[in-house]
């Protein structure tokens, strides 16, 4: 009896709870929860709302956001019908500099009449890192007196929402205070830099400077600006009316210590180079040096003397040069000579004769040739070459046939095909050479052949080499090369000769950030001593490896090779070992001026002995200007590798260079060398040198001209006694202002006025410098007034919208300011500073715009009025405030409607 009551309860119960359990509020988004936005714009997020409850429902809305963080839009309360699914949106603005990363943002209904009644959900929102700079100009010289500096103001700004560390890298100028500045979001930074000019200065002078800004670690994101400014002379140019042709005079003293010999002597130059017609179209050239002092050491030059001619139609040439006539015939003849070249249209011939200077095997050689070009730059030829031997009685003559083809878009051939005889021996000669660049791939291929009885430069040789290269993206490109080098070339004894070289390489590079060079190559080479009692023959498999990084002013490289060394010259044993190679070299820019660079490197192998040798090498090098006039280069190397004995060795060398003035020059050279073609002897050596530059008159170009003006006195108080300088002339004005400048070359000038002989508040009616056009034979008059300057000043204020205006406080977060006066004819800048006041302290009275530019200001500020119209008197001093509004933010509440169609509605979905 008492379990029947028990069931029947027990089941009411679970039907009660479960009715209530299943009437809820759900509330969801029908996207991702998680989304991704900018900083400064307005994000969207769906959401659906559901009523299970079996009566309309009443519920208020809560969108809790970031700190900061603005709301959109925003529905104050919704009723829901008994059952109701509705779909609505909420939206809400990210700060303009908000940090880069996760928020949470919740939206939250509750029930009106019953709170308990109440559901949330919460979404990710991942706001994305802005990395952005941007620069502006704001104030600069656009002319600036030789001698003084050139100054100009820059603002930096971090558009970005995150802190960045950004990298100042000046050209051509100086930069007053840290190259690194820190910039918070949002953040600016003025930035001030200085060019300083030279005195020397005769004529007017274009300079340049430029200002780059970088984020650290982020090279490729960067901004940079140049300015250009016109540098005024103030020393009086030559009052040269003539076209002159450039002449130098050298004299050299030399002196050796060679095997405890000491030995010196005199060498004079004369060197001339220039046009000899005004239209520029005849150039004469012509070198006389001597005696021949040769054997004194690397310093040493041999004598040499030449006068060369050339225009458009001929060129001729009489004297010591290295004579050439093609790869195969004959490449490069130093000796004394003569050679005539004819252009008519699209034909060239031309001839030589030389006697060799420096090759005492061949007496003379005779040779002429015949070009012609047709359609689009190709060339087709034919050349003759005699050579007369001091001791074979049979001349050598060899004829060839050469052409330089365009085939194809971006490449080049060039073909050459002899034939060679002396006595009743004859052979042939090949050489082409192909170079193709097609965007991503580049080739180039060179192949020489010439045969046993060929008599040309080279003589039974072979020769080839092939260089590819792939660029497969922007950053990654593969290459390869194989090489194999000549043989038996008729070199000059005055030259020493390169080891013989054959072997290939395949490699694959990928550039990091523009500025981090990584190559990975595998290498091998065989390389054989070309005397006749070799030094070394060897041959290497190695894998190298090539690092290098440029940092702004300072730039580094890391290049190792791991491997094995055969050394062939070794008959009995192993001729194996290990190869290791590690080369360090380091460079670094102080300011424009000076280069410092440092290297090191460590060597292991075989190459030149029986067993293991190591090599290290360190050296150095400084080379710049460190002086006005006076310019320095020092190099150090502390050893070589032995293949490299067939040339002379530096181990230390210094030079300096004294430009004493315009016309004289003053320079002194040291020399502590290893000589050509030997392991261990040292050479010291040092000279002197002093050259003398002038011009030879050809003929007179122009008549001078002359200036006469006069300043009005309009405001001033007084117009006597003004100095006025026009590059480098000088003139006071007389008791009614006028001036008068004689003798003065045509040409284009700028005219100064020295202000420290008007008064402070004075200035002329006209933009300085005044330019100033001379005529030859002519007089130029200028006439201009001289005033009161008028003042522009004022105050920033801020107010919020539909408050009284209050002055801006020191601690105020504005940002910075840009004011631009300007009128039809200059234009004036500046900044506001930190307090909010700017001023234009002299200002040439007239109708003048005062513009507010907004770049730099806190975006939650809007300017009242950004532009006014002046119209300045003599001496008027005008306040004007500039008026910011703080701008107010107004949450917009919606209906129950929504237009949630596709047009109307963007969500981002992650």
């Amino acid at each position: 009896m008492i379990r029947k009551p028990l069931i029947k309860i027990v089941i009411f119960l679970f039907f009660s709870v479960t009715s209530v359990y299943g009437e809820r509020l759900e509330l969801s988004t029908p996207i991702s929860k998680e989304v991704q936005a900018k900083p400064g714009k307005v994000c969207s997020i769906l959401y659906q709302l559901d009523n299970d409850y079996n009566e309309q429902k009443t519920v208020s809305t809560r969108l809790i956001l970031p700190d900061k963080w603005q709301v959109v839009t925003q529905q104050d309360h919704q009723v829901l019908a008994a059952h109701e699914s509705r779909t609505g949106l909420f939206s809400f603005r990210i700060p303009e500099y908000t940090p880069a990363g996760q928020y949470t943002i919740s939206y939250e209904i509750t029930g009106i009449s019953d709170k308990s009644t109440s559901t949330r959900f919460e979404v990710i929102v991942q706001v994305e890192e802005v990395v952005e700079l941007s620069m502006e100009l704001i104030s600069s010289n656009n002319h600036i007196v030789a001698g003084n500096q050139a100054s100009a103001q820059f603002i930096v700004y971090n558009e970005g929402n995150s802190a960045q560390t950004v990298l100042l890298e000046a050209s051509n100028c100086l930069i007053s205070g840290n190259n690194t500045i820190l910039l918070n979001p949002g953040e600016s930074r003025i930035v001030n830099v200085d060019a300083n000019s030279l005195d020397s200065y005769t004529r007017v002078t274009s300079q340049s400077f430029r200002l780059t800004a970088r984020i650290s670690g982020q090279e490729e994101v960067f901004t940079d600006l140049y300015h250009n400014y016109k540098v005024i002379p103030v020393k009086e140019a030559e009052n040269d009316l003539f076209f002159r042709f450039p002449v130098e005079i050298s004299a050299r003293y030399i002196f050796r210590n060679y095997k405890d010999d000491f030995r010196s002597g005199f060498q004079g130059q004369i060197y001339g180079n220039g046009f000899i017609d005004l239209p520029k179209t005849k150039q004469l050239t012509f070198l006389a040096r001597g005696p021949n002092q040769f054997d004194l050491s690397v310093l040493g030059m041999y004598d040499q003397y030449y006068i060369a001619y050339q225009q458009k139609e001929f060129s001729g040439f009489l004297g010591d040069k290295a004579y050439r006539l093609s790869p195969l015939t004959e490449m490069s003849r130093y000796g004394r000579g003569a050679e005539g070249q004819l252009r008519i249209k699209r034909i060239e011939v031309g001839a030589f004769y030389q006697q060799p200077r420096f090759y005492p095997d061949i007496q003379d050689e005779m040779a002429g040739y015949l070009n012609v070009r047709f359609y689009k730059g190709n060339t087709i030829g034919i050349s003759y070459l005699r050579k007369r031997y001091s001791e074979n009685p049979d001349d050598a003559h060899l004829i060839s046939l050469k052409s330089s083809l365009r085939p194809f878009a971006n490449t080049v051939l060039d073909i050459e095909l002899s034939k060679g005889f002396i006595g009743d021996k004859s052979d042939y000669g090949f050489y082409t050479n192909f170079i193709g660049n097609w965007g991503k791939v580049n080739v180039s291929a060179t192949l020489l052949y010439a045969g046993k009885y060929y008599p040309g430069y080279y003589t039974n040789s072979l020769f080839y080499t092939v260089m590819a290269n792939w660029r497969i993206t922007k950053r990654l490109n593969v290459s390869a090369n194989i090489r194999q080098d000549y043989k038996n070339a008729a070199q000059d004894t005055l030259f020493g000769t390169a080891p013989y070289n054959q072997g290939y390489y395949v490699g694959v590079g990928y550039m990091f950030q523009n500025n981090i060079d990584l190559r990975l190559y595998y290498d091998y080479k065989e390389r054989i001593d070309r005397a006749e009692k070799k030094k070394f023959h060897y041959r290497e498999h190695v894998i190298r490896l090539y690092y290098s990084h440029d940092i702004r002013r300072f730039s580094y490289s890391l290049n190792g090779e791991v491997g094995n060394t055969e050394n062939m010259l070794i008959t009995t044993g192993n001729r194996f070992s290990d190869a290791y190679r590690l080369a360090l070299d380091l460079y670094y820019r102080i300011g424009n001026r000076i280069q410092i660079s440092a290297m090191g490197s460590f060597m292991s192998n075989n190459r030149y002995s029986e067993t293991t040798q190591n090599l290290w090498v360190i050296g150095g090098s400084i080379s710049g200007r460190i002086a006005k006039k006076l310019y320095l280069f020092i190099r150090y190397q502390s050893d070589y590798e032995i293949e490299e004995y067939y040339r002379d060795r530096s181990i230390f060398t210094a030079n300096i260079d004294w430009y004493i003035s315009r016309n004289h020059k003053l320079s002194a050279i040291g020399n502590y060398a290893l000589v050509q073609k030997q392991l261990d002897l040292k050479d010291y050596s040092a000279g002197f040198t002093y050259t003398y530059s002038f011009g030879v008159p050809l003929k007179r170009t122009a008549e001078a001209g002359s200036i006469n003006g006069k300043i009005n006195n309009i405001s001033a108080q007084r117009v006597e006694g003004i100095i006025l300088q026009l590059n480098g002339h000088s003139v006071i004005t007389g008791n009614d202002g006028s001036f008068a400048l004689k003798n003065i070359n045509p040409g284009t000038y700028f005219l100064l006025i020295d202000r420290s002989t008007i008064g402070f508040d004075e200035l002329p009616d006209v933009q300085t410098p005044i330019k100033v056009e001379v005529i030859g034979g002519q007089e130029t008059f200028i006439t201009f007034g001289l005033t009161t300057a008028a003042k522009v000043f004022g105050k920033i204020e801020v107010k919020n919208e539909g408050k009284q205006s209050k002055i801006l406080s020191s601690d105020g977060d504005i940002g910075h300011l840009i004011l631009e006066l300007m009128n039809d004819d200059e234009s004036i800048k500046i900044i506001s500073d930190e307090m909010g006041k700017y001023v234009f302290p002299q200002v040439r009275p007239g109708k003048w715009n005062l513009k507010i530019y907004p770049n730099g200001m806190a975006r939650n500020y809007r300017i009242e009025k950004d532009i006014y119209q002046l119209d300045l008197e003599q001496g008027e001093q005008i306040d004007i405030p500039i008026i910011l509004i703080k701008k107010e933010r107004n949450i917009i509440f919606v209906n129950n409607t929504l237009d949630l169609t596709e047009s109307n509605l963007k969500v981002e979905k992650k």
